[in-house]
Parts: C-alpha cells; sequence; structure tokens
C-alpha cells in the first residue's frame, strides 16, 4: 500500500512536468510597475528566453492602454524552435511614433505556447509596464557660446529640460574633465562643470562637446567650438604721430592697429579711443568711422577728430586702450597732439 501510494505520487509529479514545463522570461525592457512604467525609446527591442522547450514555440505580444484598460496593438507572433536542452532565446521589435502614438503607459503582455504541444504548457504571461518617451532631452542655455575665446577657469554652464534623465557628460576635444559627469541637475534643469584652460599647452580652437540622456537613452549633442586664447593684446597708433601739430579746423584722423590671437579676437566694443587733456581729463571720445581686419592677426580701428571751436586745448593726448574676447587686456597707448597757431 506504501509502495502504491509512492508511485501514484510519483506519476503525479512526472505528469505535473510534462504538463507545466515551459518557461519563458522577459530580459528586456527591464519589469516597471503600472506607477512606475520603464521608459523606452519609439524602437524597442523586446528580448526573451526560454527553457523546458519541446518544439517550436510561438512568442505573442499584446500592448494594452493602462488609461483604458484596452487593447492598443497586438505584435506578429516571433517563433523559435529550442536546441536538445529547451533551451532558445529571441526577440521582437515593439515601435511608437512620435506624433501618433500616446506617451502614455503601456502593459506589454508576453505568452508563449507549443501549438503543436498544447501540454507542454508555459508560465503565467509575462507582463511589462512601459512608457514610450520619444522626445529627447532639448538644451536650453548653454555658456560658453559658439565661437567664443576663452581663457583661464572657464565655466561650462548647461540648462536642460528633461523629465527622465540618465546621465550628462562634458568633454573637450573627447577628453573627459574632472567633475564633467553627473546624472542630477538644479531645481531649474541646470549644471555647471568647470574647464581649468591651464592644463592646455597651446592656444587654438577646440571644441566642448555637451552630451545629455535620457532613461530612455534618448539622447543630445551640442558641439561647441571655442578658441583658448591667452595672447594679450598689443596696440599700435598708427596716426597721428606722437608730438604732432594740426591747424586750426582741421580734422583729425586717428587709425589704431591692435594685434592679438586673431583679426577677430578682438571686439570693436574692446577698443576704446578718448581725447584727455594733459591734466588726464576727459575731453571727448574719438568717433570710430571703422573697424576691420587689416591682417589674419590684426585688428585696424579708424576714428576721426571733427573740429570744433573750443572743444581741444592747446595740447590734448589721444588714449587707446583695448581688451579682447577672452578678457585679455593690452598695455594703454598714449600720443600726444597739438593744435596750432
Amino acid at each position: 500500500m506504501k509502495f502504491l501510494r509512492l508511485f501514484t505520487t510519483f506519476l503525479a509529479v512526472a505528469a505535473w512536468g510534462l504538463v507545466s514545463a515551459g518557461t519563458i522570461t522577459v530580459t528586456s525592457p527591464a519589469q516597471g510597475s503600472a506607477a512606475n512604467p520603464t521608459p523606452v525609446k519609439g524602437s524597442t527591442s523586446i528580448n526573451f528566453n526560454i527553457t523546458g522547450g519541446i518544439t517550436e514555440v510561438t512568442v505573442n505580444v499584446r500592448i494594452f492602454r493602462l488609461d483604458t484598460n484596452t487593447l492598443y496593438r497586438t505584435l506578429n507572433p516571433v517563433k523559435v524552435t529550442p536546441d536538445t536542452q529547451g533551451r532558445v532565446s529571441g526577440s521582437t521589435t515593439m515601435t511608437f511614433s512620435k506624433g501618433i502614438d500616446p506617451e502614455i503607459p503601456y502593459r506589454v503582455e508576453v505568452r508563449a505556447t507549443e501549438l503543436s504541444r498544447p501540454d507542454n504548457t508555459y508560465n503565467a504571461d509575462q507582463n511589462i509596464f512601459i512608457k514610450p518617451d520619444l522626445t529627447a532631452p532639448k538644451l536650453l542655455q548653454f555658456n560658453p557660446l559658439p565661437n567664443s575665446f576663452v581663457k583661464g577657469v572657464v565655466t561650462i554652464r548647461v540648462r536642460i529640460s528633461e523629465e527622465n534623465l540618465k546621465d550628462w557628460r562634458v568633454q573637450v576635444n573627447n577628453a573627459d574633465l574632472p567633475n564633467g559627469d553627473g546624472t542630477t541637475v538644479d531645481a531649474l534643469g541646470r549644471f555647471t562643470v568647470t574647464w581649468d584652460t591651464s592644463g592646455e599647452q597651446f592656444d587654438g580652437p577646440k571644441t566642448v562637446t555637451v552630451r545629455v540622456r535620457d532613461t530612455a537613452d534618448n539622447e543630445v549633442t551640442q558641439n561647441i567650438p571655442v578658441t583658448i586664447d591667452r595672447v594679450k593684446p598689443v596696440i599700435s597708433i598708427l596716426t597721428p604721430q606722437d608730438n604732432a601739430t594740426f591747424s586750426s579746423g582741421s580734422t583729425i584722423t586717428v587709425v589704431v592697429d591692435v594685434r592679438d590671437f586673431s583679426s577677430s579676437s578682438v571686439a570693436v566694443t574692446g577698443v576704446d579711443v578718448v581725447v584727455r587733456n594733459t591734466a588726464g581729463a576727459f575731453v571727448m571720445r574719438v568717433a570710430r568711422t571703422s573697424f576691420s581686419a587689416a591682417n589674419a592677426t590684426t585688428a585696424r580701428w579708424t576714428g576721426r577728430i571733427r573740429w570744433v571751436s573750443g572743444q581741444l586745448p592747446p595740447t590734448f593726448r589721444i588714449h587707446v586702450t583695448a581688451i579682447d574676447k577672452a578678457g585679455n587686456v593690452a598695455t594703454p597707448q598714449v600720443v600726444t597732439a597739438r593744435i596750432g597757431s
């Protein structure tokens, strides 16, 4: 009698093994929950592993909207054949299109069956909760601006818009910066990285690259060309010559060359030309008439002083200062001029 009970138990266990031998496990996307669905890109692979298979396995995938709990889409069945040990892996792709498919939570139902061996049943349907994220992060603001001239410690400031931030990274010429990556931003979506240009051996063009990814692996990259400029501008007053004398009623032409890293590294607003008396008091600002490149490394500033009776003292000085776009300051230059009788 005891033997009969053991034999019956063995048959039941064996029968259960035949009836429920197959197992399907979804390996990606990650298992989310209805309250916290996993963000996915527009085109996302559903990858699965099967064990305990006997014959060809059909995997069916259905997608349901969570807001209405209704069937939204059915994917084409995937058929895979297990190896001699009953194992096989496979995948299918679900695609969501921006502007067509709502970016709302969905439930993805994955079911495995063997049509030729219905007795080899599989574990319960696998349910994955997802939310399509079809929008790449947005860069709202960044500094330095493209084609800037920089020196010293450069503060790279970035402001982004992204609800599902995964990470960000800042590089210069494809090289990482100290503390140049992170996974968080402040309440306004900002992060800051400093770049010490003193570690750069040579002045010249560099590319700052800002990359931001969201948890669905949407990515945005911004390349910012900048130029390291540690060259101090050099001012040359071409006219008038020092101690030049002008007759009453003359229009005085002032020509100034500013040599720097390049002719474009000096802004017109960075050159200031003024007239002062011999005590240093301000008399007037010289009116600019043109500003252009004299050669590859020199910008030429041209202006004039129109005669106004009684405005210029008998002896006066023309003072020129200059600062380039990187903030390098030139040594000021001064020439003295006189009004003759």
